[in-house]
This record gives C-alpha cells, sequence and structure tokens, in this order.
C-alpha cells in the first residue's frame, strides 16, 4: 500500500479483481484497469459505478505508477499516452501526443451513466442517476523556444457517444509534443450521494 498525498494505492494482491492500481480516498475508490478507470462512489443503494473506457486501444499497455504521484498508460493508442494524477480535490488527466501521432485516435467513452452532453463553455457532462460528472474544458499546449503555448482545444462527441477532442490544423506543431488536459470534476458527481468530502492526488 502506497500513500499518494490524501489519496492511497493500493496494490492488485489485496483484492479480487483484474486492476492494477486501486486509488482509495475521501469514501471513492479508482480502479485502473489495462482498458479503462473506474469510479466507485457510495451510495444510498449501495456503490454507484462509472468507467471511462479507452476505445479502440492497443492491447498491450504498460500501466506504471509514477514517482508515487500519477499513474500512467503508456502507448493507449500509437503514440498517445494518459497520465492521470490529481488537482486539488479533483481527478484530472493527461493525454500526451508524441510528434508523428494523430489526435483523431484518442477514443473515450463513459458507461454506466445516462447521457454525455458538452455544454456551451465547451464542459462535457457525464449525466447519471446520482448526479453530473462535470470535464472541464479541455486546455492543450505546447513547448516551443518562446515558452508556454497554449493551443485551443474542444472536445469533439461522436454520434456512437464516445469522446475524442478536436484542434484546428495548423494550430499547433505536429513535429512537437502536445498535452490535451482536461480536469474531471467528480465532486459534482459525489454531491449527489450525500458525501461530502472528496479525494485529492497531488
Amino acid at each position: 500500500m502506497r500513500n499518494v498525498s490524501n489519496l492511497v494505492f493500493e496494490s492488485r494482491d489485496e483484492w479480487d479483481e483484474e486492476y492494477c492500481y486501486c486509488a482509495v480516498g475521501g469514501g471513492c475508490r479508482f480502479y485502473f484497469y489495462c482498458d479503462r478507470v473506474e469510479f466507485r462512489f457510495p451510495a444510498d443503494d449501495g456503490q454507484a459505478n462509472l468507467a471511462l473506457r479507452f476505445v479502440d486501444a492497443n492491447q498491450d499497455i504498460d500501466i506504471q505508477l509514477d514517482d508515487e504521484h500519477q499513474v500512467t498508460y503508456k502507448e493507449v493508442w500509437n503514440g498517445i499516452d494518459l497520465i492521470f494524477s490529481g488537482n486539488d480535490e479533483q481527478l484530472k488527466y493527461d493525454v500526451v501526443v508524441y510528434p508523428g501521432a494523430c489526435i483523431d485516435d484518442i477514443c473515450l467513452r463513459y458507461e454506466g451513466g445516462d447521457t454525455v452532453s458538452v455544454d456551451m463553455n465547451g464542459d462535457l457532462f457525464v449525466h447519471t442517476h446520482l448526479g453530473i460528472l462535470r470535464e472541464g474544458k479541455p486546455v492543450s499546449y505546447q513547448w516551443t523556444e518562446e515558452g508556454r503555448k497554449v493551443i485551443a482545444t474542444q472536445f469533439q462527441q461522436n454520434p456512437d457517444e464516445t469522446i475524442g477532442f478536436h484542434i484546428e490544423q495548423g494550430a499547433y506543431d505536429p513535429s512537437a509534443v502536445i498535452v490535451i488536459d482536461p480536469v474531471v470534476f467528480y465532486s459534482t458527481y459525489l454531491g449527489g450521494s450525500g458525501v461530502d468530502e472528496a479525494t485529492s492526488v497531488v
């Protein structure tokens, strides 16, 4: 068991499941599987589960606990990593796109909710019977000789309910690494379950 700030990681052999890491804290559990991350929140009727699945992903994904503060999925899609960590009291993930990789390959799906929508501000909402999980509008950036360059990015909601990201062609340098940085505000979801305390990963 590893304590990562306010988040505790438990090794897989302590549980009867096929996950790689489990983050525990504030009454919430986050299970990191090879093909998804599951959010498990206490509810009046037992437990509420929501999963963020990696769609059309590579089969052999390398999952690492880096520096005891973040979980990295290497090569989820060709040339694309996912990094899960924390921001204040919210779970967050970064999408790291390496030179030569295709942003259009990124494909995610929330499972266990009712509907998914994107509002006029560019935030993404997952509606459930307990409440709403929100992902803030993504911000992308690249490092250039002039410093950090912010790149306009939007969620792309597909007809099959999957989620991707849209960046205008010519807005970024495909020969350099680009980081797409949304934030998952899961405390909005917790608000529907009567749990007041959230967990942070730093």
